[in-house]
């Protein structure tokens, strides 16, 4: 008989279980895996936490994990733990308790625990203890109930617990105080996402710290920029009535930081040494930089005027110490450098007029006799007139002035003086100028026809008078 001496094989072993899911953490904002607390001592199963290994107290209680998280990655336990050691609730019960173990085991409350006198039983206050009936733990920071109690957010994918009114749970809730409808694209709804001011269509600010204001950062109120100043402004300004430009489109800082006088920005202030007032033109601060005493009083133009006049260097008489403006624009007419007192009279002349008052320049336009305002003749350097008395034949002059006569004698300071020095009586001397006399009437008489044939401006035979 042969006999098989090999062992009967076993069976497979069961397939083990599958992994039981693990949902998210409950920590607002956090997307990790809540974690499972394993403990090797014998007669102890895993607890799965709430939360996740950064925000997972690690405080096991008697059928769970604490529930509530902690606030730092580091520590080990919730700030309630911290403060007060969990008491067990197979803790024998004594009525000798410490005042420290009758305080609710939550962070900074001083009111007693439920049943103290009686029991350990239950850890918190009535305001820290679900509502849930018969529940123990400590109520969510955004709920009447514990995490475990209270029911999840509406938002599909969302595990964190909604708020005590509400639906949805504090992230897709709205931050406008007693509104509890879904956020809509921001932290508010639709109803309350922009700003109370009214009219103003930008969204509510969130300041530092996560606090939601109920304006937009240009209407939310503030301190003033000015220094030393604590005045509280709003309304899209930085500074206070007190501190702030004068022109009223303007909200920059007066430039009064040496001078108190000036009451308007840096912009809207003249550009003069130490002149506080406001531009001619505040509308355009970049053309207009001086006041309506320091601008140019030609149109259209914003230079700065020169020093006793009312014109800028462009656009003034370039006479010294004219103020009066040039008498055509040299931006149009560049050959205009004069005003109508110092310029040519002449017409299309625009040269400076001469010293002999008789206002045409001495370059082309004015007579060369001293004092005559007649203008230049075409054929010489000085007026018809002079040109015809020159022209004429007749005695010269010398070089004091006086007339040379014939036979070389000469007439100075009413008297006729002989060449050999003798002097000659005033009859003589009376009845030789009479007679040059006629000859010079005569003389002019002809020049005086000539310059009327000329010009024709007097009748003929009329006298020269």
């Amino acid at each position: 008989m042969l006999f098989n001496c090999r062992a009967k094989p076993q069976p497979p072993p069961p397939p083990a279980p599958p992994p039981e899911p693990r949902f998210r953490c409950m920590y607002p904002n956090c997307t990790r895996k809540a974690v499972k607390c394993e403990q090797k001592a014998k007669g102890h199963h895993a607890m799965q936490s709430l939360y996740c290994k950064d925000h997972a107290c690690r405080q096991r209680l008697d059928d769970m994990m604490c529930p509530s998280p902690k606030e730092s990655a580091m520590a080990k336990y919730c700030n309630d733990r911290m403060l007060f050691p969990y008491i067990s609730l197979t803790e024998p019960d004594t009525n000798q308790r410490r005042p420290s173990d009758r305080r609710c085991q939550s962070e900074g409350c001083s009111q007693n625990r439920l049943l103290a006198d009686v029991n350990s039983d239950w850890p918190y206050c009535e305001k820290h203890t679900c509502t849930s009936n018969g529940c123990r733990q400590k109520s969510s920071a955004t709920s009447r109930m514990c995490v475990s109690h209270t029911p999840l957010c509406l938002i599909p994918g969302c595990d964190t617990p909604r708020t005590d009114h509400g639906l949805y749970c504090p992230c897709h809730s709205c931050s406008d105080a007693d509104c509890t409808a879904v956020i809509n694209g921001g932290h508010w709804c639709k109803q309350h996402r922009l700003c109370k001011t009214d009219g103003c269509e930008q969204g509510r600010a969130v300041t530092a710290g996560g606090r939601f204001e109920d304006f937009c950062w240009n209407h939310l109120p503030k301190t003033c920029l000015g220094t030393g100043c604590k005045a509280i402004i709003s309304g899209g300004v930085r500074f206070c009535p007190q501190h702030e430009c004068m022109y009223t489109p303007c909200h920059e800082a007066k430039d009064n930081a040496h001078d108190q006088s000036r009451l308007y920005c840096a912009s809207h202030t003249c550009h003069h040494t130490s002149c506080p007032q406001p531009t001619s033109n505040p509308s355009s601060p970049s053309l207009a930089r001086y006041c309506i005493t320091h601008t140019c009083a030609s149109p259209s133009c914003y230079h700065p005027s020169k020093p006793s006049s009312r014109h800028c260097a462009l656009h003034a008489c370039l006479s010294p110490s004219c103020p009066a403006p040039r008498t055509a624009d040299p931006l149009a007419v560049p050959a205009a450098q004069f005003c109508s007192a110092h310029e040519c009279i002449a017409r299309n002349c625009f040269e400076a007029a001469g010293m002999n008052d008789s206002g045409y320049c001495e370059a082309a336009h004015a007579c060369a006799s001293p004092g005559c305002p007649v203008p230049r003749g075409p054929d010489g350097g000085c007026c018809v007139m002079h040109a015809a008395i020159m022209a004429r034949p007749g005695p010269a002059l010398s070089s004091t002035g006086a007339t040379v006569g014939v036979g070389g004698r000469e007439r100075e300071g009413g008297q006729v003086l002989q060449p050999h020095g003798g002097d000659v009586g005033p009859a003589a001397a009376r009845g030789e100028g009479a007679a040059r006399g006629g000859d010079a009437v005569a003389g002019w008489r002809v020049a005086g026809g000539w310059v009327r044939e000329a010009a024709g401006t007097q009748g003929e035979g009329e006298e020269l008078r």
